[in-house]
């Protein structure tokens, strides 16, 4: 598929691009690549080097972002059940955020296909205007 392959390249000039490993492993899932999909989901996961449980209970909104974009990560490499624990443990201390709101939606309302064709389309407009 032309978009692996093209994620390839990025990869093999930016190894550590974490986010291209991520839209890597959306393609491969889409190709039917799933060894490929699922070996980018994890590698992408083990580099978040962080619990987000223990972020999540943070009074700090930093980590609380944080650890927002870590179970939206974890919907999108299909471990629903993790992103739902993980928004289920920030709206104890935040139920209020809007982004604490509009996460839950994502996970509870969207399905993660829809959420996946919305991650690619933001990413690809970033970086498109990042290779002007």
């Amino acid at each position: 598929m032309k978009l692996i392959a093209i994620c390839n390249r990025w990869l093999h000039r930016f190894p550590t691009d974490i986010d291209s490993y991520y839209i890597r492993g959306i393609y491969a899932e889409r190709a039917g690549e799933l060894t490929s999909a699922t070996t980018d989901f994890m590698l992408v996961l083990e580099s978040l080097n962080r619990t987000p449980f223990d972020m999540a209970e943070s009074r700090d909104k930093k980590l609380i972002d944080e650890a927002i974009a870590i179970a939206l990560v974890y919907f999108g490499a299909n471990d629903i059940d993790k992103a739902i624990a993980i928004i289920e443990k920030i709206k104890v201390n935040y139920a209020n955020n809007s982004k604490v709101i509009s996460a839950n939606e994502i996970i509870s309302v969207r399905t993660r296909d829809e959420y996946l064709n919305q991650y690619i389309a933001e990413r690809s407009k970033r970086f498109a205007k990042r290779n002007k």
